[in-house]
């Protein structure tokens, strides 16, 4: 990385460690962080903009999602699927009779 105050697209992705692809995005649709253009029409970003930005989301990813108050975590998902079932070991016959309906109809 360089150390001027200006970043390119490609440095300040690294940077966030995100692709460019997902930086442009950003700029198409008036998120991220703030850019200028320079006179020749090139894109950059402020080395201080982009440090905003990522110190911001490394406290966003710190919020405790689908960890419960004893400190376990949450199971994520539902019912394994059938194909999991025999693949765990359990036999075709004891598993629950497929009715053909979703769930909630």
């Amino acid at each position: 990385m360089q150390t001027h105050a200006f970043y390119s697209p490609r440095e300040a992705a690294a940077f966030l460690g995100i692709s460019t692809i997902s930086l442009a995005m950003w700029r198409t649709h008036g998120e991220g962080p703030p850019y200028f253009k320079s006179p020749t029409g090139r894109v950059v970003y402020n080395l201080r903009d982009l440090e905003a930005l990522k110190a911001k989301r490394e406290k966003a990813k710190t919020s405790p999602r689908h960890i419960r108050p004893n400190g376990e975590p949450t199971k994520r998902g539902g019912t394994p699927s059938y194909a999991t079932r025999l693949a765990r070991g359990e036999r075709f016959e004891d598993l629950p009779a497929f009715s053909g309906k979703k769930r909630g109809a």
